[in-house]
């Protein structure tokens, strides 16, 4: 019953057929008793969906992320297994990305628009998966299950009275782990609808893009597939970006893609970038790229097949192309018959060739005569190709 939470607090008042659903995995609205007094209890179907992420299970029980890892999700719906294996830093992203927005898709087909809340997700700790546990310690972990998900730790935590309590202090990091994992900007407030948010955390930097709202719109999304939703009335131009001063403490912040008419402020105090595009026509998309200046020393390299394989890949291609290249060349010369070709003749070929394109290229006539001894020459390099690789 965990996969839903109601958004006011109440009891969940499940059917069996439900119970079924949530225990399938599939995304299930279920009812909750609510209790407001002095008003009379009532049944609502107010939810939010709270799934679980999916897990590396390669990394996760190797306890190395190694350089492959899986689409499991995409293993239990049937995918063709040689589809399911991503390579590299790149793939992995992939791979995530795509599960995760199926998670969504498949929510929003099946419940409408309701809110998620992706859960527990990723790798251990070390490896970057996070969980708040305020009662984690270095030796211990979570203290359950063997596990250590936790980005906080209270041994390395100094007490209440230690700490400032300002935002943008990094008094209210101590005991953390991992901070340059978790603590990445994202859209707070959005006056428009989001599209797009790529974070690298190799340099800090980030793309986003959303768009206006239509009255009656249609939207596109993975895979091809349309899907109608719901017209929303576009009330502010200012959307506003958590940006960490973790990262931008030293750094200036650049904007690119707004418009003339546009316009943006980054308050560092308050860790927000705040963003006016004027352009209200429906539809409208909208699209920036931040970066920092100087930008963050990357932590690893964001690799993937073809970086890994690429160059082999063509060295192996260009090996073969040139042997097939090589038995080409000779069955086109002996066809030809080349070798009976004396040489003065094509040593004249080259004389006249050069000596027609130098005095009288204008000439069409003599372009005539060019373009003979030009194919000469073209007779000429082949039949010498065809002595050096061992054919005469």
């Amino acid at each position: 019953m965990s996969e839903l939470l109601a958004k006011t607090v109440g009891d969940l008042d499940a059917t069996a057929f439900e119970s079924f659903q949530l225990g399938a995995g599939h995304p299930t609205v279920v009812g909750a008793w609510t209790r407001s007094f002095p008003m009379p209890t009532r049944r609502t179907s107010s939810v939010v969906l709270n799934p679980h992420g999916r897990y590396d299970l390669n990394a996760l029980f190797a306890k190395a992320f190694g350089e492959f890892t899986v689409n499991v999700q995409g293993l239990s719906r049937g995918m063709f297994p040689l589809k399911a294996f991503y390579w590299g830093q790149g793939g992995a992203r992939d791979n995530y990305s795509l599960q995760v927005r199926n998670i969504v898709e498949h929510a929003h087909d099946a419940l409408g628009e309701h809110p998620v809340i992706v859960g527990e997700c990723g790798i251990p700790m070390d490896m970057n998966l996070w969980t708040y546990n305020p009662s984690n310690t270095d030796l211990a972990g979570d203290d359950w299950n063997g596990e250590n998900f936790s980005w906080f730790s209270r041994r390395r935590a100094l007490p209440r009275s230690l700490l400032y309590y300002e935002q943008h202090l990094p008094s209210l990091d101590n005991g953390a782990r991992i901070l340059p994992s978790i603590v990445r900007p994202y859209p707070a407030k959005t006056a428009g609808i989001p599209g797009k948010f790529d974070y690298e955390m190799n340099t800090g930097g980030f793309v986003f893009e959303w768009r206006n709202a239509e009255s009656e719109h249609r939207d596109v999304r993975h895979g091809g597939d349309e899907h109608p939703s719901k017209g929303r009335i576009l009330k502010s131009l200012e959307t506003e970006i958590f940006l960490p001063s973790l990262l931008t403490d030293g750094r200036k912040v650049i904007v690119q893609g707004l418009d003339e008419e546009d316009a943006y402020f980054h308050d560092e105090r308050r860790q927000t970038l705040f963003i006016v595009a004027r352009d209200t026509k429906p539809g409208r998309i909208h699209r920036i790229s931040v970066s920092l200046y100087p930008p963050l020393s990357p932590v690893f390299a964001v690799n993937d097949f073809w970086s890994d394989f690429g160059p082999r890949i063509v060295v192996f291609a260009a090996l073969v192309i040139g042997i097939f290249a090589n038995k080409w060349l000779i069955l086109v010369a002996r066809a030809l018959d080349l070798a009976r070709i004396p040489e003065a003749v094509l040593t004249q070929a080259r004389m006249i060739m050069s000596t027609i394109y130098e005095t009288n290229a204008e000439d069409t006539e003599a372009q005539e005569i060019y373009t003979m001894a030009q194919y000469i020459h073209i007779l000429c390099t082949l039949r010498v190709h065809a002595m050096r690789i061992g054919w005469n």
